[in-house]
């Protein structure tokens, strides 16, 4: 295995990681309005932002790592 074999599964399993805490937060937004408490106080932000910065990264990994796969193959 070479290094972009590699990056190509630390990079999924990071943007995999920042859209699990994207759900939980969305998770914990409907869960907080259901309660009737206000949806945005909580765990509710730092989940989200979190989650889109983890997402991000994971993506600026992921997506170079296989448009070179997807070239090195053809």
């Amino acid at each position: 295995m070479d290094y972009s074999h590699i990056a190509f599964w630390i990079g999924l399993v990071i943007t995999g990681l920042g859209f699990l805490l994207l759900w939980a937060g969305g998770i914990c937004f409907r869960w907080r309005a259901y309660r009737n408490l206000p949806a945005w106080d909580g765990a509710t932000r730092p989940l989200l932002r979190w989650g889109l910065a983890v997402s991000v990264i994971g993506l600026a990994i992921f997506v170079p790592v296989l448009y070179h796969l997807y070239w090195v193959a053809s």
